[in-house]
């Protein structure tokens, strides 16, 4: 989104006023969680200063709980603060932020919660070719009803967990030279606080080292290890605890702003402790990232994925295959248009004696965003959910309409 904007700044005179708009409600780009992910932030892009921001909006949902069953509509109001602050030099930097997310049901509130999210990060770079950076997030959250590795049902009331992810990165090396080298330790805990989760808690230690070597003007060759050791806190039955490696290679690209992207592609090797309960897993992984920007104010997102990943429920892990794409155009100075649609494909086959499960799940959504004002944002968003599941009565269909107004102050605003 920032590269977006910095090019129709660079393009187009009459459009510098909305694309340093645009580039500053990167910040605060928040989408409702059950509607569209958020859009990452790039903080290399700001300034040192303060950028607080806010987004109200109400939503309607047809399947709150997404079941097929006991299907329940409801409207939502949602409030989501935040408060970021940078400070820094050419040499170092600092961000501090928080985010807060609010909702609140009309009839369910039950399905209330007040999520929070507090993170700081820490980059100190002292010559071209090296770098380190620390970052460290803690969050209260919890489990959106019916999403990818979540229970079946959902609870009378959600999931709630806190979470806090560690991670530091050092960096040898330029990418414009010949190579680069990336060693990364990532430490992640996570405790359930209600509904008897505590056999999810877990810890998970992950270390990663990347090699990127350049091969050709703007294109490199990547070669990626990762090794990771998982360990589950309240192990009472049996040891949910596993280790897990993958050596991925592919290639990375930046081809002016017309195309970046990158593709890896190789082999995952799953151990679990207990034999005699979890099933091991060897076999293809893949990770897919690319965007193409065929004019200055389009963009097309590709994004694929295929890992392990972690559940909330007993059977510890499932098989993810993940595809999304994301069409996104700006026919006018004040109006963006985005449209996506996603699959993914999850198979619970790790547990020799639970359910065997298998969930398919379809999405696609319309979005606008109209800048009322220069401080002022408008969106209405629609989403379409649906969840073929082989557990008998797990299926369901949901459709969600909303409208939120962001609010990010002039005075937060950078000369």
């Amino acid at each position: 989104m920032q590269d977006t904007a910095a090019n129709r700044s660079n393009n187009s005179t009459p459009r510098k006023v909305f694309s340093n708009f645009h580039r500053r409600t990167c910040l605060f780009f928040l989408l409702f969680p059950v509607a569209f992910n958020g859009l990452a932030i790039d903080t290399q892009q700001l300034n040192p200063g303060f950028y607080p921001a806010l987004q109200i909006g109400y939503a309607w949902l047809d399947n709150v709980l997404r079941s097929e069953k006991r299907e329940k509509a409801d409207t939502m109001f949602q409030a989501r603060p935040m408060l970021h602050w940078k400070a820094g030099t050419v040499v170092y930097d600092l961000n501090v932020r928080y985010e807060g997310d609010y909702g609140v049901y009309r009839v369910l509130d039950e399905q209330d919660y007040m999520d929070h999210a507090m993170s700081i990060g820490f980059g100190f770079h002292p010559t071209e070719k090296m770098g380190l950076e620390l970052s460290d997030r803690y969050k209260i959250g919890h489990d959106q009803p019916g999403v990818s590795g979540t229970q079946v049902f959902a609870p009378p009331k959600p999931n709630r967990w806190h979470d806090n992810h560690f991670r530091a990165q050092f960096t040898y090396g330029r990418r414009i030279a010949t190579a680069q080298l990336q060693l990364a330790y990532e430490e992640i805990s996570r405790r359930f606080q209600n509904n008897q989760r505590e056999f999810s808690d877990r810890n998970r230690h992950i270390g990663t080292a990347t090699w990127l070597y350049h091969v050709l003007p703007k294109t490199w060759l990547v070669t990626e290890f990762q090794y990771q050791i998982n360990d589950f806190q309240m192990n009472k039955t049996f040891d949910q605890d596993f280790d897990q490696w993958h050596v991925f290679q592919g290639a990375s690209w930046e081809i002016s702003a017309v195309t970046q992207g990158e593709i890896l592609l190789g082999y995952i090797r799953n151990t679990p402790k207990d034999q005699r309960f979890f099933k091991p897993f060897s076999g293809f992984g893949a990770r897919v990232s690319i965007n193409w920007q065929p004019r200055p104010y389009s963009r097309v997102t590709l994004r694929a994925k295929r890992m392990p990943q972690l559940s909330s429920t007993a059977s510890t892990l499932f098989l993810a295959n993940r595809i999304g794409l994301t069409l996104q155009h700006e026919p006018t100075e004040r109006i963006r248009i985005r449209t996506s649609a996603g699959y993914e494909k999850d198979d619970y086959t790790f547990n020799k004696f639970g359910p065997k499960r298998r969930d398919r799940f379809l999405n696609f959504g319309f979005e606008i965003d109209y800048a009322m004002l220069h401080w002022l944002n408008l969106g209405l968003r629609y989403r379409h959910d649906t969840r073929d599941s082989s557990l008998r009565l797990s299926d369901y269909a949901a459709n969600i309409i909303s409208f939120h107004v962001q609010i990010l102050p002039e005075y937060a605003r950078n000369p």
